[in-house]
């Protein structure tokens, strides 16, 4: 078999190991288990992990290479490593593995480099009100490609990916949820050039690059809280068409000033801020830490126990 085939062929066993570690780890599970925490995550992420890890150091019969770890290792260009990364990224069904992006690192800037073309070989943009069963979808070594430069934390990336995604005029949704992984990836170290777009907008219309990107800011701020970025998505929070969205990112970003910020609003919108808004921004203030017992309730029927 070619490269492009064992890729393949080992990939396509490496779903079947992870869906019977998944299986596996389940079946030893209380059905009184809470599996909806943070823990259960953590424990069956490792366990997956340690048997993903296993896998890779097993022969596997039908491949050259023996191991899969040995087929990495012998794969003697970049051009061959990006083959069976595409392949990865198309087959499997969790990210590439560390045994092949470390191959694929070993290249140095060139592998940055060429990892970057990839991401930008494809616009990011919706096929206009195409229905989504006859909308083209974004190929997933793209997107492979642009997370994997967020967790190398390749700084020359920020500007172009960011230009890139808000190059056109209605990104697609999937793009913004990986957009919002590479600057978690990324972390503090994006968050200047994400402050920079959100305030030369002059306005953050629904479903657009900006919006997105304010969702972002506040998963890639969250853990270094500043002033700058605050004051950046109080801004936001005033140009968003969709106030809810800016709602909602205030409370994921976790600065107490939203408190003050999210009542004033509602104070000054009461007769006509709609259900939706007016229950998110309770549920942010009191996630917050806020009280909610002076704030007047339009309709009703909030629950505030």
């Amino acid at each position: 078999m070619d490269i492009r085939a064992q890729a393949q062929f080992l990939f396509e066993k490496y779903n079947d190991e992870m869906i019977r570690a998944e299986e596996a780890f389940l079946s030893r599970v209380s059905r009184s288990r809470d599996v909806y925490t943070d823990e259960f995550e953590r424990e069956i992420g490792a366990y997956t992990d340690s048997e993903s890890d296993a896998f890779f150091g097993r022969p596997l019969e039908g491949l050259s290479a023996g191991t899969p770890e040995a087929f990495f290792a012998s794969l003697q260009s970049l051009d061959d490593c990006l083959t069976v990364f595409s392949v990865a990224a198309e087959v499997s069904d969790v990210e590439p593995p560390r045994a092949l992006t470390d191959r694929i690192a070993s290249f140095g800037e060139e592998a940055a480099s060429r990892l970057m073309d990839l991401a930008m070989s494809e616009s990011w943009e919706r096929d206009g009100d195409i229905e989504d069963a006859d909308r083209k979808d974004i190929p997933a070594p793209v997107s492979a490609a642009i997370r994997l430069l967020g967790r190398w934390k390749i700084e020359g990336s920020i500007v172009p990916v960011l230009g890139h995604f808000c190059s056109g005029k209605r990104p697609d949704e999937y793009m913004s949820d990986v957009i919002s992984d590479f600057a978690e990836e990324m972390g503090d170290m994006i968050v200047p050039e994400l402050r920079r777009i959100l305030n030369v907008a002059e306005s953050i219309p629904a479903g657009s690059a900006e919006e997105s990107l304010l969702v972002a800011l506040s998963k890639a701020g969250a853990k270094n809280r500043t002033d700058d970025t605050y004051d950046c998505m109080r801004a936001a929070f005033r140009k968003a068409q969709r106030k809810v969205i800016g709602a909602l990112c205030l409370g994921d970003y976790g600065d107490t000033r939203a408190i003050a910020l999210l009542k004033g609003y509602l104070d000054r919108n009461l007769h006509t801020v709609d259900r939706e808004m007016f229950y998110e921004s309770m549920s942010v203030i009191r996630k917050l830490g806020g009280d909610i017992s002076d704030i007047n309730d339009p309709f009703g029927d909030f629950n505030r126990k």
